[in-house]
């Protein structure tokens, strides 16, 4: 029997490195879309596309970001045959704090 490709969201952390450390450090959560026979597979196509995605840049100021990915957070098998307008993509339990944090507007 041939297993079918499932699709699967994936959250990765990416952080944004300033040089010099004039900041601190900034983050990133990103979420991929991903098809794959299982999570762990979902979870290896997810890893070599994020470390693809690392890059590097010049500021406005002379210095440089360099965005670094630091790890898979969630991984969340979408449960539906066909990806539609309205389905659920991800979802996590937050504590409090988290919830917060997220509904404070972002500050440079």
């Amino acid at each position: 029997m041939i297993q079918e490709n499932k699709w699967f969201s994936i959250s990765v952390l990416f952080e944004g490195i300033h040089t010099p450390l004039t900041k601190e450090p900034k983050w990133e959560d990103i979420i991929y879309l991903v098809k794959a026979k299982n999570s762990d597979e979902a979870e290896k196509k997810t890893l070599k596309i994020a470390s693809e995605n690392e890059t590097e840049y010049d500021t406005i100021d002379g210095g440089k970001v360099k965005w670094v990915f630091r790890g898979v957070s969630q991984v969340f098998e979408i449960m539906v045959d066909e990806l539609e307008s309205g389905v659920e993509l991800f979802s996590r339990h937050l504590k409090q704090d988290e919830a917060k944090s997220l509904l404070k507007p972002f500050e440079d």
